[in-house]
């Protein structure tokens, strides 16, 4: 299996060659499904990984660990290597609170700086 790195290189690559995210044809299964590949990686590399979601749906949490069970399209908005109680607040409180967009840069700053990685799905 290659590493999470490689495949999101390879990613980068296949978007820039689609004129970048806003040229990806919408339900682009390559683009999605190398996002599970890289969620797989990110597991095998950390031996663990949790799902972190933005906004879930009624009985699902905000960060859920990922074991294994089988991936579909928008499974997550990010993941990150342990649970961080830290970003559970942050996430509750952008999700309950309603907060100005501007704080979603700090959500992604504090997932990205936990060793996280920000999924976007077409």
């Amino acid at each position: 299996m290659e590493t999470y790195q490689y495949l999101l290189e390879k990613q980068r690559e296949y978007c820039l060659s689609q004129s970048g995210i806003l040229g990806l044809r919408e339900a682009d299964k390559l683009y999605n499904h190398m996002n599970i590949l890289i969620i797989k990686a990110f597991k095998t590399a950390h031996n663990n990984c949790r799902l972190v979601k933005l906004h879930p749906e009624k009985g699902e949490d905000y960060i859920a660990k990922y074991t294994g069970q089988r991936l579909y399209n928008n499974v997550c908005d990010a993941i990150i290597p342990n649970d961080n109680k830290a970003l559970l607040d942050l996430l509750v409180k952008w999700d309950k609170d309603r907060l100005p967009s501007s704080f979603i840069n700090e959500l992604f700053t504090f997932i990205e700086t936990s060793g996280g990685i920000i999924f976007v799905w077409k």
